[in-house]
């Protein structure tokens, strides 16, 4: 329950900062699909790696990630003021937020200097103030405001629609691709696998069927003890079919995480060359500075969606485990 309040809240985040002015930060986001979490190798260490107070819950395992991702939406959650300045500093320290100690950060401060410096020479302000020193410009004031929103609207419009265009070859390449076709092999596996367990379950269900109607105060002992042996062994084979589906599920996303590396780092370096990490002064700027940021959501909830993933099928093989636990209880308790 307290896993699906936790993810809930996430989706939350995710769906009403996309609806707010908000601006991208300086994250890799290639760096967080690296921290995805992969499924558990077996139903036992499903069950040990998510069980807690006697409860299955999948944020035992998988709540670094989850929080990871928190981190990062509270940092563009952060930006959402409009038009701030550029001397305004948000308080991380108060917010609570401490997302560049993280590991995925995608430059130090060092390349982040390196970085400034290389745009700062193209950059259209400096370009705009060149102009507007010209000793043989005779614009007035009111022109140079008006070339300063003819030069900031233009690159905003150039931006925007760029990313925009990666954000369509994202869609085409990953989505449409890679993320499309693991979905329906997935499923067409899950149903061959599950389909090869019913056909070798079949014979010993049989039987346990019968001796079940034979279960009496009179029943022979051996009854007791071969269904004893069914059981057990019914589980050995459905734990052997989890095994397979969990191997199934993490070698196909440690594909799909290098296959949506590829696929987002050309957003990754577009928004590397620009500040676009720096406060709006102008609501225009901000709006265009909002767009990029859903972007950034965008291919953000891929990777939870992602993450989901390893975390349904991890907790399916936990809760699987803690009944074959029970089984065994049960067992326990009436030889004694």
């Amino acid at each position: 329950m307290k896993a699906l309040q936790f993810l809930s809240t996430i989706l939350t985040l995710l769906y009403s900062i996309s609806s707010n002015a908000q601006q991208p930060v300086k994250y890799e986001i290639a760096k967080i699909a690296e921290t995805l979490i992969l499924p558990s190798l077996t139903p036992k260490e499903a069950y040990i790696k998510c069980m807690i107070n006697g409860e299955i819950d999948g944020m035992i395992m998988f709540s670094p990630f989850y929080n990871r991702i928190n981190k990062v939406l509270m940092k563009i959650n952060s930006k959402t003021k409009k038009q701030l300045p550029t001397t305004t500093t948000i308080d991380n320290e108060a917010l609570g937020i401490h997302v560049y100690e993280d590991d995925f950060i995608s430059m130090n401060s060092s390349e982040n200097d390196n970085l400034q410096n290389s745009t700062k020479a193209s950059n259209s302000r400096f370009v705009l103030a060149a102009k507007m020193e010209d000793p043989t410009s005779k614009k007035t004031p009111y022109q140079n405001a008006v070339l300063i929103q003819e030069i900031s609207t233009q690159k905003g419009i150039t931006a925007t629609v760029e990313a925009a265009m990666m954000l369509n070859l994202f869609t085409e390449e990953f989505i449409k691709k890679a993320y499309s076709t693991f979905e329906t092999e997935s499923e067409r596996k899950m149903k061959e696998l599950d389909k090869k367990e019913l056909k070798t379950l079949a014979p010993i269900m049989v039987e346990k069927s019968k001796l079940i109607n034979m279960v009496g105060e009179n029943a022979p002992e051996w009854i007791n003890k071969r269904l004893k042996e069914i059981d057990f062994h019914e589980f050995n084979i459905r734990s052997a079919t989890y095994e397979t589906k969990l191997q199934f599920y993490r070698d196909g996303l440690l594909d799909l995480i290098a296959a949506y590396k590829r696929s987002v780092a050309p957003y990754d370096s577009f928004l590397a060359k620009g500040n676009y990490g720096a406060p709006s002064q102008s609501s225009k700027q901000s709006k265009e500075l909002a767009q990029l940021a859903n972007y950034q959501i965008t291919l953000l909830k891929t990777i939870v969606d992602m993450q989901n993933i390893a975390k349904d099928i991890t907790m399916q093989s936990a809760g699987f485990y803690k009944k074959m636990l029970q089984m065994e209880n049960t067992y326990n308790e009436q030889a004694q």
